[in-house]
Parts: structure tokens; C-alpha cells; sequence
């Protein structure tokens, strides 16, 4: 095993452990991502043989087609989410000009002016 194949394996348990720490995860998914890396990593060449399978000549390439796909998934997802929290961050201040507009018509002088 080679000095970095150790270094990619420490770097994956690592965001590994983060992850979990932090977010509440599917346990299974998580532990079949974890082992794929490792799988990855200590047997590049396995890789190589699935991307002949599927058409592509590398066993690099084919992870950075699936790096990209996955990527872009991640950015739409979290432009949605982002888009979802700007409506309710306007509603709520909507909602809340609304409300200071109805409580100083009915006592104008809780306005200060």
C-alpha cells in the first residue's frame, strides 16, 4: 500500500466521522459510501475494469463523471433550498410588516412620531 493510498483512507475516515457527527445520516448508506472509497482506493485498478464495462476508457475518468453528476445534483438541490428559505424569510417579514402596519393604526402613538 503506498504512502498515499493511507493518506486518501485517513482523509475518508475522517470526513466519514464528521459527517456522522454532525448530521443525522442513513447509517447503511453511509457505511456502503465509505467502503466504496476505501474499495477505490486500495484497488484502483478494479475501477478501471467497471469503466471498460461501461464504455470509458479510465477508471479515473469514469469517478470524474460521477464526481460531476454529483456535483450538480448537490448545487440544484441547495439553489431549490436556498430559493425555499428566500420565501419564507419574505413571508415572515411580510407578515410581520402586516402586523407592526395593524398595531399601529389601532395606537398611533406606540409609533414613536
Amino acid at each position: 500500500m503506498n504512502s498515499i493510498q493511507i493518506i486518501l483512507i485517513i482523509c475518508v475516515s475522517l470526513m466519514t466521522l464528521y459527517i456522522t457527527s454532525i448530521f443525522k445520516p442513513n447509517k447503511i448508506l453511509i457505511l456502503l459510501l465509505f467502503l466504496s472509497c476505501v474499495f477505490i482506493i486500495v484497488f484502483p485498478d478494479e475501477l478501471t475494469g467497471i469503466a471498460h464495462l461501461v464504455g470509458v476508457n479510465r477508471g479515473v475518468d469514469l469517478l470524474f463523471y460521477f464526481t460531476f453528476l454529483f456535483l450538480f445534483l448537490t448545487i440544484i438541490v441547495l439553489y431549490k433550498k436556498i430559493r425555499d428559505l428566500q420565501k419564507k424569510i419574505t413571508q415572515i417579514i411580510r407578515n410581520d410588516a402586516v402586523s407592526n402596519a395593524l398595531h399601529h393604526e389601532k395606537d398611533p402613538s406606540a409609533g414613536g412620531q
